[in-house]
């Protein structure tokens, strides 16, 4: 018999593209949805992206993605939990299937009492305090607990004494709660690729040397991308493609690295279009081991990039600082068979996709597999009730993480109205 929605909760850990959309979706099926994200905001990685649009939308669906952001916002029946994880999860003693513990750091603005005026963030002395989420229209701000003078024990609190309601305490300690669920779903997605770990690379080092996730932050932020220490438009681009992936000799991991992550090629290429577009008389160059065709529209993008950029089928082994901010970047021409040095205005590291750090805690404390590159096994789980989502799976971009979660979603929904969860624990 099909059970009745309306008093059935899920919950959902993690509030990035994947959580979003499933608390999207099951909210709309009726359900109670207590959405657990660790940071102080929702979006995860997919509010760093900018959009890549040239005279058309290049598909890269940040523009989806933020209105998914919005929507949850305004759902009444999804319960938000910021600062948040999950510490345990335990059979529930009132009929539904699990009684989770929720630890939920402390709110050091509260977002329901700040107002966004600014002030706080004016006066921090170290800058520590910064708008939750600018590419949603931000409603509050957030304090890098990292930062904050007051939490190194230091006599600080100008952010406080200005705050004119009262939003700010710097003295909050961390709390405890509990939540009833009839279904878990993990959504808490991936980590990006710690290019400081590629030392023969030089990022963090050569000032003109940064990574995928740098140049979205600067479209995002300016919608161009410019060279970080002048601030001039690049005259010669270079993309170094599968950094982070398809090798274990870039860094010491605790998983193999020796799959594709998908997403770099496409985001690459887009990135390579508009910037071809916008800087008319740049040449751009992508060194690449195999251009990988993932997603419907990959080969009508590849087509339309193909003759603009310079595409080299190599693994290139140094980057060195050279003159007037240039990168020297040595690599061998496989159709030539001989070593080349080329300098670069800027070096673009397409880094791939690691395990969210949070996987290994959270597959021991459930049940799960993972796999072995150490993302979560979506088929893994020895308990029922639990569900696993987006891109803690594997890599994903943001509409193959979105469709993951749809057909998760709707699994969920279906055990649930066929009939009620029991844990077996």
């Amino acid at each position: 018999m099909s059970q009745d929605l309306s008093a059935k909760q899920a919950l959902i850990i993690g509030g990035g593209i994947a959580g979003v959309s499933a608390a999207l979706q099951l909210s709309s099926a009726g359900l109670q949805v207590h959405l657990v994200e660790r940071d102080d905001h929702l979006g995860g990685h997919a509010l760093d992206f900018g959009c890549k649009a040239i005279d058309t939308c290049q598909k890269c669906n940040v523009c989806l993605a933020l209105d998914k952001f919005r929507q949850v916002l305004q759902a009444s029946n999804v319960h938000i939990h910021l600062a948040s994880q999950l510490d345990a999860l335990t059979d529930s003693s009132n009929g539904s299937g699990f009684r989770a513990t929720i630890l939920q750091k402390p709110q050091l603005i509260t977002p329901a009492k700040c107002i966004a005026c600014g002030l706080c963030a004016a006066a921090c002395p170290v800058n520590c305090i910064s708008p939750a989420t600018p590419a949603l229209g931000f409603t509050y701000y957030t304090i890098d607990r990292s930062r904050c003078l007051a939490l190194q024990g230091q006599d600080c609190h100008k952010c406080r004494d200005l705050c004119p309601t009262s939003a700010i305490d710097l003295a909050a300690q961390p709390s405890t709660h509990q939540l009833d669920a009839d279904a878990v779903l993990l959504a808490i997605g991936y980590e990006p690729y710690d290019a400081l770990g590629q030392g023969t690379y030089g990022y963090g080092t050569i000032p003109n040397v940064i990574t995928g996730l740098d140049a979205e932050h600067q479209l995002q932020a300016s919608a161009t991308i410019l060279r970080p220490s002048d601030s001039r438009p690049p005259k010669k681009i270079a993309f170094i493609q599968c950094v982070g992936s398809r090798s274990d000799e870039t860094a010491p991991l605790a998983f193999s690295s020796q799959y594709c992550s998908a997403v770099c090629c496409a985001y690459a290429l887009r990135i390579s279009r508009l910037l071809a577009q916008q800087l008319s008389e740049s040449q751009i160059t992508i060194f690449y081991m195999d251009l990988q065709k993932f997603g419907k529209d990959y080969q009508t993008l590849y087509s339309d990039c193909r003759d603009k950029l310079r595409l080299i089928r190599s693994r290139p082994s140094r980057l060195e600082p050279a003159a007037d901010g240039q990168v020297l970047l040595t690599y061998e021409d496989v159709t030539e068979t001989q070593v080349c040095q080329e300098p670069f205005d800027l070096v673009v590291l397409s880094i791939g996709m690691r395990p969210a750090a949070d996987a290994r805690r959270l597959a021991d404390l459930l049940d799960i597999d993972v796999d072995q590159h150490g993302f979560l096994n979506p088929l893994g789980s020895y308990r029922p009730g639990i569900f696993v989502a987006g891109s803690c799976s594997g890599p994903a971009d943001i509409a193959e993480t979105i469709q993951r979660t749809s057909a998760v979603s709707a699994r969920l929904l279906d055990t649930l109205r066929r009939a009620p969860l029991v844990a077996n624990i």
